[in-house]
């Protein structure tokens, strides 16, 4: 059984940085600087910005880099968070947009293990879309390769959850007449 954290050892922690405030809102203290940067990238992002979807994180410079870091190591000048939906063609295309716009060096897209199956190619060569839908929301074709695909992401237990999971997931997909997660392979 593993021990948690002593009385002393947890009295004596520190975070590196006091949390903002509970009221502290981002998106409203960098709506400024979020419209002048996108009306700089692409006018057309200004109606993402006012909807609170588009937002811009400068890099702030606190100082020297710590020696730890490798000598070419460089921060990004802007993080450009885009918020999305599954379900939504235009988030796809909003994803597109954004990235013509910006242009940016690097692409992070936040996954859960299961939605990391999207991005998997298709073993299945019969030339089905890699975003059928299936009942496990995963790449393919085939229910045997995302039964597997399933498992080796997340193990038996997962599985589980995501047959649970997935009646709610077609119901939803098939309804809005939409493949789930069409965002994430735009980006």
């Amino acid at each position: 059984m593993a021990a948690g954290p002593t009385p002393s050892t947890a009295a004596s922690f520190r975070p590196p940085l006091p949390p903002p405030p509970p009221c502290f809102d981002y998106r409203s203290a960098s709506l400024a600087d979020t419209r002048a940067s996108a009306a700089a990238a692409d006018p057309a992002l200004a109606g993402l910005v006012e909807s609170g979807a588009l937002v811009r994180v400068p890099r702030r410079r606190f100082g020297p880099v710590p020696a730890w870091r490798p000598p070419d190591f460089a921060e990004p000048e802007d993080v450009w968070i885009l918020g999305t939906s599954h379900l939504s063609a235009e988030s796809a295309d909003e994803v597109e947009r954004v990235l013509r716009a910006v242009r940016p060096d690097n692409v992070v897209v936040e996954l859960c293990r299961s939605r990391a199956g999207i991005m998997y190619a298709s073993d299945d060569a019969s030339g089905e879309p890699l975003l059928k839908s299936n009942m496990f929301s995963l790449g393919g074709a085939k229910f045997f390769g995302a039964v597997n695909r399933s498992i080796n992401l997340g193990g038996q237990s997962a599985l589980a959850l995501r047959l649970l999971l997935a009646v709610f997931s077609s119901k939803i997909s098939s309804g809005a007449n939409r493949p789930f997660g069409e965002e994430v392979p735009s980006s």
